[in-house]
């Protein structure tokens, strides 16, 4: 850290409501740059972070906390006084001065803070604050002077608070593997995919590997068992590389692409939990990707006619778009939509980035320039790589799609396994814009999966990285751009991991987390982690199905306000390796109801639903 800077922080304890859970020791980062609250200030670098629910911490009035700063030059001082919080003596390194920041909450007394101390970086120093009678925020305050050098993004700043009361964990995982029955299997997996295939409203695990491929059937109470030869899914699999889900004959019940990249690929429809070849069209499938090369597919409906057709990449072959019309109608049309391009393609994501109801496709290629192809709504699509500015070369496998900063545009995360990843932050207009460093993502260097999903329901998409050495990892997002490794969470069973996919599958309204591994180890193979974190915060899961558009509502598009945040998410079909569950996990925060829910559907039509009570599954039948 540069002896440049100086952080001054501001501890400030004002009336509010409820927010959200931690640790025992508990690290709450701060992004000095990031903005909160207005503050009037002689410097224009001020910032001021978020505040932090102490009711959510399991914290109480009387209740004695400790505060300890991470950072360079840092202070900490209190509150408010009227309608202005004043600080009583800001130090720097060698400097001090005061600043009023308003703060628009009633006013509150504070008791056991001295009038003047200072904690952190140089002191090392702590306070201890006993809680008031009526304060239910703890609000961090800071000020960053920054002289000619800006802020180390891979430097966490941020409170480090003790309680006299056990703190639950905000991000916990318990790994339940053996416990669950997932690990009893000799798959070496390369794929992973959250569906409920018997519509029993539990989401099932499916596991692709070279060697076959496994389905274990969810019990409830935690339990999963093997129903691979039951669903006859014990003779089809050898060399599958990858597979994607989604209801293709709009029957109720979710179909399989299986990718095979020795061999035929295969679509299996779903007989009530029984999966049958579809004779015609895995012909014309295995004749379209005999040449080899087969690297994974995914189901999307890039023309919304209600028919969900198949995006297959190929490996130093043309990829194919197969349009679906009819039962068993599928046509490669992949030449004239502009998509017949021979690359190195190792996987794919359609998403909607430019919000016209359209998905678009970004296709990953492995050592080669990776593509976006913007769908131009009359069944072509235009490459737009390079003016989007995502056309990144490297050795990347995988890619994942979420709105990360919540301003209602999907970005996208790029895996690489032989250097840093890319976060690519999506401006509004087409354009893309690197956010690795800044975001605090550049030290993973052999990431091989990365997937979404917001962990402690907190209202962001948090972020999760697995590598083939170097450990795995989950990121948790803070809201203002920036991501801190949960450095409590361990994921190190898996040894040699392939594969991550996010489904709650207990139905607690927290995801939990797939991870495939190659090897065939009991011990340390394919793993499952319970999501376990403290309470504090509110969820919502969204089930869609479509009557006008495609039953699995593939494409469909949730935008979810609560007060004034607004959430966007997705249904998609994967990555072709990987897959999330159908269903849309959104947390809340304290919000205890969705104001509004707005649903775009892929038929065009949209539908409205308000004043939705938080902590249930809620099902939506497109009108």
């Amino acid at each position: 850290m540069s002896v440049h800077r100086s952080l001054l922080f501001a501890l400030l304890v004002c009336w509010a409501s409820v927010v959200n859970a931690q640790s025992t020791s508990l690290f709450i980062p701060l992004d000095p740059r990031a903005t909160f609250l207005p503050i009037r200030s002689d410097d224009p670098d001020a910032r001021v972070a978020e505040p932090v629910s102490l009711v959510g911490l399991g914290i109480k009035p009387g209740d004695t906390i400790s505060l300890q700063v991470r950072g360079d030059y840092v202070v900490c001082v209190y509150p408010c006084s009227g309608s202005t919080m004043r600080t009583a003596g800001l130090f720097s390194s060698s400097t001090s001065a005061r600043d009023s920041i308003p703060c628009n909450l009633p006013p509150l007394t504070i008791t056991n803070i001295p009038n003047d101390f200072q904690v952190g970086g140089d002191t090392g120093g702590s306070v201890t604050v006993q809680v008031p009678a009526n304060a239910t925020f703890l609000f961090l305050a800071a000020l960053d002077y920054l002289y000619g050098d800006s802020s180390d993004p891979d430097d966490d700043y941020g409170v480090i608070l003790t309680s006299s009361r056990t703190i639950p964990p905000r991000i916990s995982f318990q790994d339940v593997s053996q416990t669950s029955g997932i690990a009893d299997q000799s798959i070496q997996t390369r794929g992973v995919q959250w569906i409920d295939f018997n519509k029993d409203r539990r989401l099932d695990l499916f596991l692709v590997g070279t060697n076959g491929v496994a389905l274990f059937e969810n019990l409830g109470g935690g339990q999963f068992v093997d129903v691979t030869a039951k669903s006859r899914l014990d003779k089809v699999g050898a060399n599958a590389i990858g597979a994607s889900w989604a209801d293709i004959d709009n029957d109720g019940d979710p179909d399989l692409f299986l990718a095979i990249s020795n061999g035929d690929s295969l679509i299996l429809r779903n007989d009530k939990g029984v999966f049958v070849k579809i004779a015609a069209v895995s012909a014309k499938l295995s004749k379209l990707s005999s040449a080899g090369g087969v690297q994974g597919g995914i189901w999307l409906d890039f023309n919304n006619d209600k028919e969900v057709d198949l995006f297959v990449v190929n490996d130093r072959r043309p990829n194919q778009l197969l349009k679906h019309s009819g039962f068993a109608g599928y046509e490669d049309i992949a030449p004239a939509a502009g998509l017949a391009v021979a690359s190195s393609g190792r996987s794919a994501i359609a998403a909607d980035f430019n919000n016209d109801g359209y998905d678009d496709l970004f296709v990953v290629n492995f050592k080669k320039k990776s593509r976006l192809y913007l769908n131009n709504k009359n069944e072509t699509f235009t490459d737009i790589t390079s003016s989007a500015k995502v056309g990144f070369s490297c050795a990347c496998k995988q890619v994942t799609a979420a709105d990360y900063d919540n301003d209602g545009f999907l970005d996208l995360f790029l895996v690489n396994s032989q250097g840093q990843s890319r976060l690519y932050r999506n401006d509004g207009n087409l354009k893309f814009e690197d956010k690795t460093k800044l975001a605090g993502l550049s030290k993973p260097k052999k990431a091989v999966a990365a997937a979404f999903a917001d962990f402690d329901i907190d209202g962001n998409e948090d972020l999760v990285i697995v590598q083939s050495s170097g450990g795995n990892f989950v990121y948790k997002n803070d809201g203002k751009g920036r991501f801190h490794v949960a450095t409590e969470i361990d994921l190190s069973n898996p040894d040699n991991p392939t594969g991550i996919a996010i489904g709650d599958f207990n139905n607690d309204g927290t995801p939990d987390i797939a991870i495939g591994d190659g090897d065939t180890s009991q011990q340390h193979g394919d793993s499952l982690y319970e999501n376990t974190g403290g309470p504090g915060n509110n969820f919502l899961t969204v089930v869609l199905s479509g009557k006008s558009s495609n039953k699995s509502a593939i494409g469909a598009r949730v935008v979810l306000q609560t007060a004034f945040t607004f959430q966007v998410k997705a249904v998609g079909s994967g990555n072709g390796h990987n897959q999330e569950s159908l269903p849309l996990d959104f947390g809340l925060g304290v919000a205890p109801i969705v104001d509004l829910m707005h649903i775009t559907w892929p038929s065009g039509k949209t539908q409205d639903l308000k004043n939705i009570p938080a902590n249930k599954v809620i099902k939506v039948k497109e009108n």
